[in-house]
C-alpha cells in the first residue's frame, strides 16, 4: 500500500478497524507519523518517526510529569514524541532537544485540537521550518480549532496566534 501512496508525511490517526492489528498497519503504511492510542505502543517498537499521544495517552505509555514522560520515551525508542496537553500546549521531546510550547487559552470546543496541532506541527516540518517555529504554528492550529470546532482552521488565524506562543527549550 505504501508504494502507491503519494509521498510526504503519511500520518495513522484515529481507531484502527476491528481486526487490524497495529504491527500490520504500521507495515502496510509505513508512517512518519502516528496518532492512534491502539497503535501507540506497536509505533514506538517499529520506530516510527513521531507520535503524537495526548496527555492522557503519554501517561499510559510512560506516567509522570510530561515533559519527563516525552523525554523518557525519546531516549528509550529514539521517536520523537509531541504530546498535547490542552490549554497548556504541547511538549515535544527529539534529537533536537526537549521543548515546552504554550498558546493562547480560548474558549469554546477543543474536539479536535490535538489533530490540528500535529497537522499545523506536519505542515511547517515538511516546509523546512525550524523546530521552534513549527511548535509555535501547530500549538496555535490547535488554539484555532478551540475557538471554531469542528477541525475547522483559518491560516490567517494561525498565523496569528502563532505570535502568541511561547516555546522554549527545557534543559536537562
Amino acid at each position: 500500500m505504501a508504494e502507491v501512496l503519494p509521498q510526504g508525511l503519511r500520518v495513522l490517526a484515529g481507531s484502527l478497524p476491528p481486526g487490524v492489528e497495529p504491527l500490520e498497519a504500521l507495515r502496510l503504511l509505513q508512517p512518519f507519523a502516528v496518532d492512534s492510542s491502539s497503535a501507540f505502543a506497536a509505533a514506538l517498537e517499529a520506530g516510527v518517526g513521531l507520535v503524537k499521544p495526548n496527555r492522557a495517552e503519554l501517561a499510559a505509555l510512560r506516567p509522570g510529569d510530561p515533559l519527563e514522560a516525552a523525554r523518557g520515551l525519546f531516549q528509550e525508542t529514539g521517536v520523537r514524541i509531541l504530546a498535547s496537553l490542552g490549554e497548556e500546549g504541547a511538549v515535544y521531546a527529539g534529537p533536537e532537544g526537549l521543548y515546552r510550547a504554550r498558546g493562547p487559552r480560548r474558549e469554546g470546543n477543543p474536539v479536535g485540537s490535538g489533530d490540528a496541532l500535529l497537522g499545523g506541527f506536519l505542515w511547517a516540518w515538511e516546509r523546512g521550518e525550524p523546530l521552534e517555529r513549527a511548535l509555535a504554528l501547530g500549538v496555535a492550529a490547535g488554539a484555532a480549532n478551540v475557538g471554531r470546532g469542528g477541525g475547522e482552521v483559518d491560516p490567517e488565524e494561525v498565523a496569528a496566534l502563532a505570535q502568541e506562543v511561547e516555546v522554549r527549550a527545557w534543559s536537562s
